[in-house]
């Protein structure tokens, strides 16, 4: 699926979509509509369900790059898409609701004014993301025993502490 989606991004980058916001924008929206009007329009792309989730996060994310200096951070809106998301919850359109909110709560957090501090000691989230997945399977295959939130928390913990070592040796 990323994979796919990279190549996406590189038509969006030929066509001269990802350097012209509006633009943007407004394939980001009427993707998001046909996806709303019409749930199942994506299906014949993808080849496993769960696809449609990674790549609307892949999508949403890539939305908030584009608009990285536009987005606001409002409690109000929170609010409004944890009311949309409880209100859509058990229905067919819930994904949506879900991965526009899950990256929105995080937007949040990251900035919130007063929790810069975390930055300044160095950047670890791409070193997290690029050893989190594999150092989970390594601790479920290792550790079959541990069950999940013993494999998440040191999950977390080994993935960070290679994060670090990877930003301070390698990146």
């Amino acid at each position: 699926v990323e994979v796919r989606m990279y190549v996406l991004v590189a038509l969006l980058g030929g066509l001269g979509i990802l350097s012209r916001r509006g633009s943007f924008n407004l394939v980001f929206l009427a993707a998001l509509i046909a996806g709303i009007v019409a749930p199942n329009i994506y299906d014949p792309a993808l080849l496993h369900p769960s696809h449609l989730h990674v790549t609307g996060m892949f999508g949403v994310g890539l939305f908030c790059w584009i608009n990285r200096y536009s987005i606001p951070v409002s409690p109000w809106i929170l609010i409004l898409l944890i009311a949309v998301g409880t209100y859509l919850h058990g229905t067919q359109n819930f994904g949506l609701a879900y991965v526009l909110l899950v990256p929105y709560i995080l937007w949040c957090t990251a900035f919130i004014p007063g929790l810069f501090a975390f930055n300044k000691v160095g950047d670890f989230s791409y070193g997290v993301y690029l050893y989190g997945w594999p150092v989970q399977q390594c601790m479920s295959a290792i550790f079959p025993e541990m069950g999940i939130p013993g494999n998440t928390f040191w999950s977390i913990c080994v993935s960070l502490i290679l994060a670090i070592l990877s930003w301070r040796y390698v990146e």
